[in-house]
Formats: C-alpha cells, structure tokens, sequence
C-alpha cells in the first residue's frame, strides 16, 4: 500500500476520533453526526488496504468474536420497537467497529500508534481547558454558545454530564502514566504528560465525582499491578518484602478504618455513588432493568428499550423525582436488558479476550533482558498496550455504575484501544507467524474486518450525511419554537426535517406542538379546528413510531378533547398510564380530561392520586383541580366522596397540608394549549358558583 494513500487514512481516521471526542460527550445525537462522517469517510478510505501485503496476522478470537458481536447488535437494533432509538445504539456500534478495524488494519508501524497517544492526550488537553474556562466564567458553559450543559452545579469539560467527564479522565490518567513509565518518550513529552496529568487528577476532585475518584484508584492500582509482575524477577529480595508488607499494610489500616467508619462510609457510598442527581437511586434503575430483562430473557426487548421499560417498571419506593433515566447506570445490566444473555455474554468475551491478550503480551516483557540492568523494560509498544489494559480495566469498573459505553467519545476511544490489545504488536506477531503464508493477506480474519468496515464506512457516511441535516433542522425548529417564533421559517425546517428523517418522533410531535401554538385568539372557530386537526395528525404520526411516548400522549389527549373526542383522549391517558404508572403529571392530566368532560367523581380520583405521586410530583395542579372540585355543593360533594369513604373536611385538611413544589400543569405551559384549559376552568367555575347560588336561594 502506497504510504501516502496510508497516511492519508490515518489522518482522517484520527481526525474522526479528534472530532467525535470533541462533540460526541453526551448522548444527544445532535453534534455528534460530524464526527461519524469523518471516521465513516475512513472506513471508506480504508479500501486502498484491502489487498494490501501485511507482516501480521491479528488474532482470530479477538476479530471473530468482533465481527459476531457487531452482526448481533446490528441485527438486534435493526427489530427494536422504536426506529429512533435504535438507529442511535445501530450508529455508534457501527462507529465503533470502523474504529477498532481501520487501527488493526493500517496502524503496524509505531509511528502511525503513538498517534493514538497523542490523540488521548489532545483529548485531555481540550477538557481541562473547557473546565478552566467553566471554573472561571460559569460551569454551565460548552463549546456551542447558544447551548448550555444540563448538569451546571460541577464542571464537566468538553462533557455534559460531570460523572462522564470525570470518568474520562479517570482512563486517561493512568494511560498516560503508562505511556510515561514504559515507553521511551522524550523529555519534552515526559514533562507534558506530568503537566496534564496532575491538573486532570485536580479536575476529578474539582467534579466532586465519587465515582471518578473511585475508577481513578482502579486505574492506578491496575498499573502498580502491572509495573509490579512486569519487574518482580528483577527485584531485590528487600525490595520484594518491602512490597508485600507494604501492601499488607495498606490493606490492614483501611480495613480498619473502613470498619471505624462503617456508617459514615456506608452514607458516602450511597449519596455519592449510589445516587444520581441527588434524588435517583441506582438500586431502582436496577430493579427496573431486571423486570424488563424478564420480558426478554434470551435476546432483550431490543436497543434502547430502556428508554420506556423504565417508566413502566420504576419502583414506588425510589422517592418522588422529577427525572426520568434513559439509561441503567450499569452498561452490564443494560446489555442484559436491551441484548438479552446472548447479548451480556459476547460483550464479557470480548473484554475479556482481549484484555487476556493484552495482559499476556504485557506479562512476556518480565522476561526480558533489560539495558544496564534497569528495573523496567522500555519499549513504545509495552507502554501503549499497558496503558491500554489499565484504561480497559478502568472503564469495566466504570461501566458498573454509568452508561459510559453509551457515550460516544468514550466508546470510540476504548474501541480504538481494544484495537490495541487485539494487535498489541504486529512485529512480534509476524515473527511468531514466520513461514504462514496465508491465502489472503493478512488472514481471512482481517480480510473480513477490511471488507465489512469498508461496508459500514459506506453505511455510516451516507446515514451522516442524512441525518446531520435533519438533526441540524430539527434543531433550528426547536431554537425558533423556544423563541416563540412559529411562523414558516419554522414549519419550513420542520418539514424538511421530516422528509429527510421521517422516523424521528421528536420532530414529529414538535410539529404537533407548532400548530398548537400557532393558534391565537382572533382566530375564526373554523381556523382553530383546522390546526387542531392538523396537530392531531401528527401526534397520531408521533404516535405510530413511538408508541410509549407518555408526554406526546398528555398533549395529544388535550387536542382531542378541544376537538370534542373525549373518548379517544381517555383511552389515550389510559394507555399512556400503562407505560407510566406512577407519573403525578400524568395523573393530573387525566384529572383534568376529567374536568373538561364532566366527570367530577373521577377527577377527583385522579388528583387525589396526583396528591402522592412519587414521579414527576405536580402537587399544585392537583391543588387547583382539588379546589375547584371543592366548590361544589355540599349535597354534591358529599356524594363524590362516599365511594372513597372520605368527608368534606379531610378533603379540605389535605388540601391545606399540601405542598406545593411546582406550578406545572399537564396542559399549560408545557403543552401550549393554554386557551384551551384555562377556557375549561373558567367554564367549570362559572357552572360551580351558579349551582351553589342556586342551592343558596333554594335554602
């Protein structure tokens, strides 16, 4: 293969993983498409080395056990129930792939490798330099101006989620100090390496991530491991004894302490590790991932089925909360959900295959001779595949308690390092293979990476292309909505949208939404009830590809009853209760269908449930629908309380004893219906006083 043409892909390959470490740090698909297209143009590129001569041959376990679990995950993603979901898991294992066959396939010669070094520490460098702008200007801010990070109490660099960021950094850190102790880096890199590496253990610290910290110790001691077995036969006997007891040592005075400390430890662990954004709790995402892996125990309920299994399955105890999980919080668990056994299990074999090759081609060097008896071996190799296994090791932890693999940056970046633990090598390996000649070069193995890289090159540049710009459209419309601007600017990039992605229920129920507040008060009832209708198309559109979607549902049912199809708009709130049980605003909604068709005795059943909603508390719309219900006659209410076995004065002490968390109702503000609902209460309210008038006269 012609060097340029090599060197050529190496750029752009590396180039695509700069990008997607830059813009794919949350799960957004939004700003990560760019990235993909850059590394889908590599896998593209990597065609000129499909028939090229080749020293080595890669390991036939690692690539076929690749290629069986890519085939299965794709095959999973392409039967999941909602397209949208699964084109987001079905990209980035894609991504993923290319980035694990272009290194294994083009990446031999250590030139070309210690550009993945450099491209982890670029990547570090970017983060702890958006950190220190966010702890000097505001923790909030990103790259992109008009778009600030969700979680802004704690820094997070190029990272919405600060646990990711520290997360990352936890990996890094103990590859570059690999990289450092193993390697032979100049002393210009050396200097740099200690130069980023203390500011990003800082960095953990400053996140106050528990976890971070956690891994980072993992990390480390996972290299203290490694320099240990690698320069044991080379130590003195003194040395050897200073070591264990050493170690004895530590072990014994935290055990100590951690026994002294057992409460307080066992607090820190459950409000720092076990908790996330101050009101989650891991065990209750986990106990919904178990119930969702009964549906499907074998092959899962398909990608990202999570997203709405965890709705259905959230535990009552897990406390109120105003936060749905997308995710597990454990990638192990998750795959068990979503990919069912078949699937947990060809993701442990995969890690560890090539962890076991990773470790053995580390644990060969103790039996090498060193120059000028020097306690550690040197070599650029030993210091990439080290650091390798310890950022492997570190991310495995990780992936117990976050969904780090579902972090685009962060995948990439450990697909390309298993690409190093696969080949850790290639000279080595050729020497160990001379006088195989295969058939093909390379192996059939590679030659099979080679071909279906390039064939997801192809799938993944042209699904970037596309969906860049629908992506790019649909965030113009959100931008021009949030702005209050609906006008045909707007509805023009919502359509254009949906041409290109007609898959995507977000743009779609945004549509939906549109035509809503469209609607102003001048307009002719004619007028109204063509935008209704409209908007009714497209949440029955919304609703065809993503049918668990409980917010489209909430905002569908209020259409439907302006349109005068009360029984649709209940049975729409029922179903959605299926998915979502324990929902307080959703309870309210169904409170407040029940206001708008009359039906007194239900509503009141519904807002008194809202009352104790342990998700997604609306307190205070159930306070308003309480109330107005309140004024009823005596006669009236007393009759609307029998069934329950309540009075009028326990009604009205609950009410006085409730607290109110938020002024948040189900079809004002969030649903821009607002004329619509407050026309409803004011007609309710009006009937109300005139019945208590009249019963007034009548006394």
């Amino acid at each position: 293969m012609n060097s340029l043409l090599r060197l050529c892909v190496i750029t752009i390959f590396f180039a695509g993983v700069i990008a997607v470490g830059v813009l794919g740090t949350s799960t957004s698909m939004t700003f990560v498409w760019p990235g993909y297209l850059a590394l889908g143009f590599a896998g593209v590129a990597s065609i000129v080395a499909i028939f090229g001569k080749t020293k080595f041959l890669v390991p036939n376990w690692c690539v076929g056990l690749t290629l069986a679990a890519v085939a299965y995950l794709l095959l999973r993603a392409m039967n999941s129930p909602v397209a949208y979901f699964a084109r987001e898991d079905g990209a980035l294992i894609i991504t993923c792939f290319i980035a694990y066959a272009v290194f294994i396939s083009l990446m031999e010669d250590p030139r070309s490798r210690r550009a993945v070094f450099w491209g982890f520490f670029s990547l570090v460098v970017f983060n702890l330099l958006m950190a220190t702008v966010q702890i000097c200007f505001g923790a909030e801010l990103w790259i992109l101006s008009e778009y600030q990070r969700t979680f802004a109490d704690r820094i997070g660099g190029l990272f919405n989620h600060p646990e990711h960021f520290a997360g990352f950094l936890a990996m890094a850190v103990p590859f570059l100090f690999a990289y450092l102790i193993f390697s032979r880096p100049p002393l210009g890199t050396q200097l740099a390496i200690i130069g980023v590496s203390l500011p990003a253990i800082v960095a953990i610290l400053l996140a106050k991530s528990l976890l971070g910290v956690l891994a980072l110790t993992v990390g480390l001691i996972l290299l203290a491991a490694l320099v240990v077995c690698i320069g044991w036969s080379r130590m003195e006997q003194l040395t050897r004894k200073a070591i264990i007891f050493g170690t004895a040592g530590v072990l014994v005075v935290f055990a100590i302490m951690v026994s002294f400390n057992s409460e307080k430890v066992g607090t820190l662990v459950e409000e720092q590790l076990m908790t996330r954004e101050g009101e989650i709790q891991l065990a209750g995402i986990w106990n919904a991932s178990k119930a969702q892996y009964s549906e499907s125990p074998w092959v899962g309920t398909g990608s990202r089925t999570f997203y709405f299994f965890s709705r259905k399955y959230r535990p009552e105890q897990e406390g109120p909360a105003n936060y749905e999980t997308e995710f597990v919080h454990n990638e192990y668990f998750q795959m068990l959900a979503d990919y069912g056994i078949i699937g947990l299990l060809l993701m442990l074999a995969l890690l560890i295959v090539h962890l076991a090759g990773g470790a053995r081609f580390v644990m060969a060097y103790a039996k090498v001779q060193t120059a000028n008896g020097a306690l550690l071996p040197k070599s650029g190799h030993l210091g990439l595949v080290a650091g390798a296994v310890t950022s492997i090791g570190t991310l495995a932890f990780l992936a117990f308690f976050d969904f780090v693999m579902h972090v685009p940056a962060i995948a990439v970046l450990s697909a390309v390092l298993m690409g190093v633990l696969a080949c850790p090598d290639p000279m080595a390996n050729a020497l160990n293979n001379r006088g195989k000649q295969p058939i093909v070069p390379g192996g059939s193995m590679l030659m099979a990476g080679r071909g279906v890289a390039f064939g997801c090159g192809v799938a993944l540049s042209l699904f970037s292309l596309m969906f860049s710009r629908s992506e790019w459209h649909g965030e113009v419309a959100r931008h021009y909505y949030n702005a209050g601007a609906v006008d045909n600017r707007h509805f023009n990039h919502l359509e254009e949208a949906r041409s290109i992605d007609p898959h995507n229920p977000f743009v779609v129920t945004l549509t939906a939404h549109s035509y809503v507040k469209a609607i102003t008060p001048d307009m002719s009832p004619a007028e109204r009830i063509a935008y209704l209708e409209r908007a009714d198309q497209f949440f029955q559109q919304a609703h065809e590809i993503y049918p668990q979607d409980v917010n489209s549902a909430m905002a569908h049912s209020v259409v439907l009853d302006a349109l005068g199809r009360s029984d649709e708009a209940g049975a729409k709130l029922a179903a959605a209760r299926e998915w979502a049980p324990l929902h307080g605003n959703l309870m309210v909604a169904q409170g407040e269908h029940y206001l708008r068709t009359e039906e007194y005795r239900a509503a009141l059943v519904a807002f008194e449930e809202a009352m104790d909603a342990p998700v997604f508390p609306n307190k205070n719309g159930a306070k308003l629908g309480l109330e107005l219900i309140a004024k009823l006659s005596p006669s009236n209410k007393s009759t609307l309380l029998a069934s329950r076995g309540a009075t009028q004065n326990q009604a009205v002490r609950r009410m006085k004893t409730a607290k109110v968390d938020e002024v948040l109702l189900s079809g004002r503000g969030i649903f821009d219906i607002e004329p619509t609902l407050d026309e409803s209460i004011r007609r309710l309210e009006a009937r109300l006083e005139a019945e208590i008038a009249e019963n007034r006269s009548q006394q």
